[in-house]
């Protein structure tokens, strides 16, 4: 179904890939593609798409916006006002939000724009977010208004003495948004974080060969 207005996207790219001993998770490759290239291709129809990353960004479209958080690692809501502001001052009534690391990005795109075509005109809505079959909500896997999504990012951005070191949560940007929970299967909100996650999609982790040569 094709959108009711335009919009942009911020493609959040920038994680340390921890638990998968700090390998670049958007550049691990599915199906021929990496899975940050998944990503792009699952906001294709974005007016600008503002990719958040410290790795150089080689993709040959000019919509694209490469943008870095400072500093590095300051969590999904620096990220994601990073990716907000990257999109400019002339930016687009809706923003999806999406990690890069997802299994099936454009399965899971199609299905939040096919419901906020339903609600977007219900001014009383902020944008429709993607729901685990575990009931948890994805906030880094949604469309949003983009006014109210700056506002409620811009309001636990700002410094909190009683938050020690912790930088803001998506919790705290999501509990001040009016949202539309659209509950997805396992596959469209799968992500890969760790080595099983990995396995269990098929991907090769760089030096997982090599690791298991020298223990044999």
């Amino acid at each position: 179904m094709t959108p009711v207005t335009r919009y942009d996207a911020v493609v959040l790219a920038g994680g340390r890939g921890t638990r998968l001993g700090g390998v670049d998770k958007p550049a691990l490759r599915l199906r021929g593609r990496s899975l940050l290239e998944r990503a792009i291709d699952a906001v294709a129809a974005a007016r600008r798409i503002a990719v958040v990353t410290h790795s150089p960004l080689a993709v040959d479209d000019p919509r694209v916006v490469p943008a870095a958080e400072e500093p590095r690692w300051s969590g999904p809501v620096v990220a994601l006002a990073t990716g907000l502001a990257a999109c400019g001052d002339d930016a687009a009534p809706l923003t999806v939000v999406l990690a890069a690391d997802l299994i099936e990005p454009a399965v899971a795109v199609r299905a939040l724009l096919a419901r906020l075509d339903g609600v977007v005109r219900d001014e009383w809505i902020d944008g429709v977010v993607a729901v685990d079959p575990g009931g948890s909500r994805q906030p880094l896997l949604a469309a949003y208004r983009t006014r109210p999504l700056l506002d409620a990012v811009g309001a636990v951005s700002a410094p909190d003495p009683a938050s020690g070191a912790r930088g803001p949560s998506m919790r705290a940007v999501l509990d001040r948004l009016r949202l539309h929970d659209v509950p997805l299967p396992w596959h469209a909100c799968a992500d890969v974080d760790t080595p099983a996650d990995a396995m269990r999609h098929g991907i090769a982790i760089p030096g997982a060969e090599a690791d298991r040569d020298r223990v044999a």
